[in-house]
């Protein structure tokens, strides 16, 4: 392509010639070395003369007496610019016939009015077949010919004179006391500045010399200087043609800021400096100088402690909210969501931030920014994680800065936009923000270490040393000669190539670290000047006057996020998107739960020989509890793992949408209620197919009822973990961390009463296990399997009475005479804890059993008398308890017998009972296999006896594990719904919790206080080692 593309270049210029007729060949061939050398180098020249020669020979060859000579002359060239059109970018093609122009300037007057005009007649036409606007054409055909009055647009000239004489359109630059003129020509299609000098000065571009009315390109960080005059910069020649065009202006300053990190000396010292619209403003430093937090001052994500920041007059931080909607911040980090495509990253932002605008109109929107950065073609394309290198790290930086240019801001700061790059991608990504310069935004980019063609791009440098000391604020190239001559270096003339104009930005750095040498010419490791002495030097030198400007008006913003219901629509919708978009997640998610239930359900389905055939009978199956307790560590697992990266991964995307004064609850509410209906999808796939499975019947509603809020629970602990940790090593060592607790106090593996005395009870359940949700939903599951199946719940009451005279028939009052008796005898008269045992005792019969007591039995006051009756109606009341033991057996045979008759039989009886009834169940929630049937503890009776038809010994919803109700005041709830009421109760804290970010904030102190500890550890153990290595060797 390369050489078609030269051949055709030599091509037009043989053509250009012969058209005019009367050019100098010898010049014209000397011109064309000269374009050759400086746009491909020495290695073209002499092949590429030779064609140049080969296509000037055959052309001027032609017998001039042919009528048509000229017409196909022009066939020609229009066939030529083709083919230039095909692989020339427009801007290669402006250059292309200002080239030309320039040649023929020179020969005007030697060819005569009619070569000029033929010539002239010529270009026109090829500049309309290099789609070049005739406006931008005649403006530049003008300017080179030096016919600046012919221009069609004189808003794209620019004078620069001591003396404001020129028409209104013109904009004006004053220098004084330049003599002559600079002018300047602005294309805005091909986005570059001409120029040429009428004078008498010495002027310097880019300390090379200029050559009076000799037309010269004005690129990014070139600079014009003179002897007497004040130096003219690429930036201040853009700012004065934003002036003139529809872009709001904006003034950002920043006075004597500071920032010192909390419990350190170092930070940000102070300095101050200015920027304007359409300036690219570069950050310097070497590794760990500072420039991260230096660019989090200036976008205000940090207050400085010293200084403000002024954006057009306006403090940034006393109007945060107004100034950083006209702002944009690219981290270093990845703001995009993996699982979406291109377009889908950057569409979902826009709408969050665009309310004013319809769906149409964002869509435009985006795809104007998409062919902005050339991503277009990429956009329906998933971006995947940068490991997975879907798109390059070039196209995934323009990608992240795509998400902020549609939000149009009119500053944007970049954070390392060219870490981790190629040279070629590094440079794409500083041309695109140099484009973006020239759209009147103001630009700030932290960078370590430019290249040369990079470097000249800058119009402003922010250069920082170690302890971030700023060394040098101003113009790029100037701060090469600053630094070459107080470095001491031989001559600061050598800064720039002066063939190439290529710099060694580089050697900034080794002019700031330069180190002493001994008396053997090695470096000493102390540099000759400190970073102390580098800023010492910069404040003497480098003057900033205080702007004491009231403030101006601020420009319109362009953005208005939606409110907090429509982002929190939009969020969801985007949420959901980047799920349905992973395939492997998707499939995990659908299959974990009736995969873990099948199993589970499968290998606990216990079967009993019969016959030689396994039967299987869900009254005798063993294992129904052990696979309750696996629903609940199912429950809990599930949950956790789902939503344990959820906020991990956006945690830099959910700072920047902080920062930019989007809801944070919004967002959270998003995923919060995607869990939710996760959880919803995952509770009814595992109790269906559970309980399919098992034979569990008639309980998929209540456990559904209980796992809900279970699963949901888990979900947001799952995301307390996911903001709180840093680490997704972490996190998956944390999930286990959390779940053997559950484990241990769920009051299964361990009983409560078997802990150590410091946190086991028997009276209720310890605190410890009420803090664990493992505990409450067990609990529930298999109290409402006992207590409300079919069978059980028709005999329920009647059993439950009985079970109570029972107890308190063989065993409360046994003991409670026994009590009295041990108090009459002697020694116990004086024991006060015997006197409140037999109180309490007392109190929780009459409780259980109703008002029994005589009324001179309501108040005891423990005389002999006393006692004595009251030994004696304990008597009596054994008495009528075996009476009433009697009649509720009788009762409860009677309803026996009314079931069996209903049924059919005794066989269909006792077929209905084993379908809903498990021995298992019966076993763990009536104690049977419990010896022990009542226990003396802290001067209370504690019930051992089948503890699910027990009384709660309190009234503030404390209770005994496996009871059947729990009691708040005077009120009796029944345990699963009291428990499911618990398990909602410790999500809504969590969920305020998690708003609140506190779990979060914790850990970042933790992490912060961890990393302070360790870094004293290592360099204790460093200097311990280092120093006996140093005591040995000396």
């Amino acid at each position: 392509m390369k050489d078609e593309l030269l051949k055709s270049q030599m091509h037009f210029f043989a053509l250009m010639e012969v058209l005019h007729g009367s050019l100098d060949h010898s010049y014209v061939h000397s011109f064309v070395e000269l374009y050759l050398k400086s746009e491909y180098g020495t290695d073209y020249i002499d092949a590429y003369l030779q064609v140049y020669e080969n296509y000037y020979y055959v052309y001027s060859s032609v017998d001039t007496l042919l009528e048509n000579r000229e017409e196909k002359l022009n066939d020609i060239l229009m066939q030529v610019t083709g083919i230039i059109v095909r692989y020339f970018p427009l801007r290669n093609r402006f250059f292309l016939l200002i080239s030309v122009l320039k040649l023929i300037r020179s020969f005007r007057a030697a060819g005569g009015d009619a070569s000029f005009a033929r010539t002239i007649n010529a270009l026109r036409r090829v500049a309309g077949r290099f789609k070049i606007p005739q406006k931008n054409y005649l403006n530049a055909e003008a300017f080179v010919l030096d016919e600046l009055h012919r221009m069609p647009g004189k808003k794209m000239l620019l004078v620069v004179s001591s003396v404001v004489d020129f028409m209104p359109d013109v904009k004006f630059i004053c220098r004084e006391p330049l003599d002559g003129q600079l002018y300047f020509l602005y294309d805005d299609s091909a986005k570059v500045y001409l120029f040429f000098y009428k004078g008498k000065d010495c002027l310097e571009l880019n300390h090379s010399p200029v050559i009076p009315r000799q037309i010269y390109v004005f690129t990014p960080g070139s600079s014009i200087k003179g002897e007497n005059i004040q130096p003219l910069y690429y930036s201040d020649v853009v700012r004065r043609y934003l002036y003139f065009h529809e872009h709001p202006h904006i003034v950002y300053e920043a006075q004597e800021i500071a920032y010192r990190y909390p419990g350190s000396h170092h930070g940000i010292h102070p300095f101050s400096f200015t920027a304007y619209s359409g300036q690219l403003v570069a950050v310097m430093g070497g590794s760990g100088v500072g420039k991260t937090t230096l660019m989090n001052l200036l976008n205000g994500m940090t207050r400085p402690h010293q200084g403000k920041i002024l954006v057009n007059g306006h403090d940034l931080h006393e109007n945060h909210r107004t100034l950083t909607d006209l702002m944009g911040y690219v981290p270093q980090h990845d703001l995009l969501i993996e699982n979406l495509t291109l377009y889908q990253n950057v569409y979902y932002n826009a709408r969050l931030f665009h309310s004013q605008m319809s769906t149409h109109q964002i869509a435009e929107k985006v795809t104007h920014v998409l062919q902005l950065l050339n991503l277009f073609e990429l956009r329906h394309k998933r971006v995947g994680s940068p490991a997975e290198r879907l798109i390059s790290g070039g196209e995934r930086k323009r990608a992240n800065i795509a998400l902020e240019l549609v939000r149009d801001p009119l500053i944007l700061f970049l954070d390392e936009p060219t870490s981790g790059l190629s040279s070629l991608d590094a440079d794409n990504i500083i041309h695109i923000l140099q484009e973006l310069t020239l759209q009147g935004k103001l630009v700030f980019i932290n960078i370590h270490q430019p290249s040369s063609s990079i470097f000249r791009l800058f119009d402003q440098l922010i250069l920082l040393d170690r302890g971030g000391y700023p060394v040098y604020v101003g113009n790029p190239l100037d701060a090469l000669h600053y630094f070459y001559r107080h470095g001491g270096l031989a001559s600061s003339d050598m800064v720039e190539c002066k063939k190439c104009q290529t710099t060694q930005p580089e050697s900034l750095f080794r002019i700031i670290e330069e180190q002493e040498m001994n008396e053997m010419g090695i470096p000493t490791g102390r540099r000759k000047k400190t970073p102390e002495e580098w800023y010492a030097l910069f404040r003497k030198e480098v003057v900033f006057p205080r702007s004491e400007t009231q403030p101006a008006s601020l420009p319109e913003k362009t953005v208005k996020p939606h409110d907090r219901w429509r982002q929190f629509l939009i969020q969801s919708e985007r949420n959901a998107m980047s799920k349905i978009a992973d395939v492997s997640y998707v499939s995990l998610v659908l299959i974990v739960s009736p995969l873990l239930a099948a199993l589970l359900a499968f290998f606990c389905r216990y079967m009993t020989k019969d016959n030689g055939t396994y039967i299987y009978r869900f009254s005798s199956n063993e294992n129904i509890p052990a696979f309750l307790l696996m629903s609940v560590i199912v429950a809990m697992f599930v949950g956790m793992i789902m939503s344990a990266e959820e906020l991990f991964h956006d945690r830099i995307l959910r700072l920047r949408e902080k920062y930019h004064g989007l809801s944070p609850i919004s967002y959270l509410n998003a995923k919060i209620i995607y869990l939710f209906l996760l959880s919803v999808y995952h509770t009814i796939v595992f109790v269906w197919i559970g309980n399919a499975i098992l034979e569990i019947r008639g309980m998929t509603w209540m456990f559904f009822m209980i796992l809900l809020p279970l699963y949901f629970l888990s979900c947001l602990v799952g995301l307390i973990i996911s903001s709180s940790l840093r680490s997704i090593v972490a996190i998956y060592i944390f999930v286990p961390i959390l779940l053997i607790p559950e484990i241990i106090f769920s009051g299964v593996i361990v009983k409560y009463d078997k802990l150590h005395p410091l946190a086991s009870s028997s009276r209720y359940v310890p605190v410890l296990g009420d803090l664990m949700a493992s505990r409450w939903a067990y609990e529930a599951l298999m109290v409402t399997q006992f207590k409300d199946n079919e069978f059980r719940k028709q005999f329920f009451d009647v059993e439950k009475a009985e079970s109570n005279v029972t107890y308190f028939y063989y065993y409360h009052l046994p003991e409670l005479i026994k009590a009295v008796k041990e108090w009459k005898s002697g020694p116990a008269k004086d024991n006060n804890d015997k006197r409140q045992l037999i109180c309490n005792g007392l109190n929780y019969y009459r409780q259980v059993m109703g008002n029994v007591f005589s009324p001179s039995l309501t108040q005891i006051s423990f005389t002999a008398n006393e006692m004595k009756q009251l030994e004696a109606f304990l008597e009596k009341q054994l008495q009528w308890l075996k009476a009433r033991k009697k009649a509720l057996i009788m009762i409860r045979d009677s309803m026996y017998q009314s079931a069996m008759n209903r049924l059919g039989g005794s066989q269909q009886f006792n077929a209905f009972r084993e379908q809903y009834t498990n021995d298992k169940i019966t076993e763990f929630v009536l104690n049977k296999t419990g010896l022990e049937r009542i226990r003396i503890e802290k001067n209370n009776y504690v019930p051992l006896y089948e503890p699910l038809y027990q009384e709660p010994l309190n009234n503030n919803g404390r209770s005994h594990y496996y009871a059947a109700f729990k009691k708040i005041g005077s009120f009796y709830i029944d345990t699963p719904w009291f428990n499911i009421f618990v398990l909602w109760g410790m999500a809504f804290v969590l969920y305020l919790m998690l708003l609140s970010d506190v779990f979060s904030m914790l850990g970042t102190k933790i992490y912060s206080l961890w990393k302070k500890l360790s870094y004293f550890i290592q360099q204790y153990f460093f200097l311990n080692r280092f120093g006996k290595i140093i005591s040995k060797a000396h």
